[in-house]
């Protein structure tokens, strides 16, 4: 591959000669096929299965999903990479993922399954051996919960601009992701709407009076479809947000702390069903299990 296409690479003489296939993975495996002048299709491997589903999803998915997809691909690829497809067993995969022995084995597993099964909507006839099995290596979901006291610490820490993206993700409980691909023309009378770029759902919260006057004071003067949210240079990229947020941490003391952990609290500071709703889970004991870790409140018999 070289910038974004793939090459058959060849000699004519004393000189080397690229032969351009195009963007598609498929098309250019059968393109090769045709000029090394084969009879049978090449031998699919792991790693041609692998690097095929993330060609035909990295169009599809976030940026920051498909540079945890190559990375997990590129685990994988040191294991199996040059296996053939049709050979990959199911104690292959048991045995990588015991050794493995973390949530990032359980993930690598779950990518090598997606592409395998795209494999098989294109035309490998094999058995996906990641299917079925029903090993994992143990979860345990993550319970840092930010008090009120450590949340006013990241604000006074942090400056004005970027003391606004951390109200809003505690406000909203939206991710990281989506906060700094939020337009400003997300906002209506009745308050924010906006994809949730993780699964594609539509997504609403209503104006609060705290909600409003972040909204106000981030977008400032601006219009149209701009980012909602800019630091002192333009836009925030995520890499940028990341960088920025580490200092604050450093600065305010306040340490062992994600931005998802702000969407954790916003699921902890309200009941709940209330939590589900302004997570946008489907499932109660998602949100019960990683996000609602805080009791909710009771009163006596008398």
């Amino acid at each position: 591959m070289r910038k974004g296409s793939y090459y058959y690479v060849t000699r004519k003489g004393d000189k080397q000669q690229w032969i351009p296939l195009g963007k598609d993975y498929g098309d250019a495996l059968r393109q090769w096929t045709d000029l090394e002048g084969v009879s049978r299709k090449p031998t699919l491997t792991v790693a041609d299965a692998l690097a095929h589903y993330l060609d035909n999803r990295s169009s599809r998915l976030a940026k920051k999903t498909m540079t945890e997809y190559r990375a997990q691909a590129e685990r994988l690829g040191k294991v199996f990479g040059a296996m053939p497809l049709a050979d990959l067993k199911r104690s292959h995969v048991f045995t990588y993922l015991t050794k493995r022995g973390n949530v990032a084995g359980n993930r690598e597993r779950d990518l090598l399954r997606a592409a395998i099964n795209h494999a098989r909507n294109l035309d490998f006839k094999g058995d996906n051996p990641c299917e079925k099995m029903q090993y994992r290596n143990p979860e345990t979901p993550r319970k840092r919960y930010v008090t009120d006291v450590e949340l006013s610490k990241l604000l006074l820490a942090s400056r004005p601009r970027f003391a606004l993206l951390i109200r809003w993700l505690y406000l909203t409980g939206m991710r990281i992701s989506d906060a700094l691909t939020l337009p400003i023309t997300a906002a209506s009378e009745d308050g924010i709407r906006w994809t949730e770029g993780k699964k594609q759902i539509p997504r609403f919260v209503e104006w609060s009076d705290e909600l409003r006057s972040v909204w106000k004071s981030a977008a400032g003067s601006r219009i149209g479809a701009q980012a909602l949210f800019v630091g002192q240079k333009g836009p925030y990229t995520l890499s940028g947000a990341e960088s920025t947020w580490a200092k604050v941490r450093k600065r305010s003391g306040v340490d062992n702390i994600t931005f998802h952990d702000l969407r954790r609290k916003a699921g902890s500071d309200v009941s709940l069903e209330h939590a589900q709703a302004l997570l946008g889970h489907t499932d109660p004991r998602v949100t019960k299990r990683v996000y609602h870790v805080l009791p909710d409140p009771v009163k006596p018999v008398k």
